[in-house]
């Protein structure tokens, strides 16, 4: 699956962008992981 999301970036010249947040929200990624929500992308 990630393999898949990596395809479509790189094919679609997606670009990654840490946003300037003073206070982001924050995102699960694991069982016991969480990290700020302060990325955003563009095309």
């Amino acid at each position: 699956m990630f393999e898949d999301f990596l395809r479509k970036v790189w094919k679609e010249k997606i670009t990654f962008h840490k946003l300037p947040l003073a206070q982001p929200g924050r995102v699960p990624i694991g069982p016991t992981a969480v990290i700020d929500d302060d990325i955003g992308f563009s095309r």
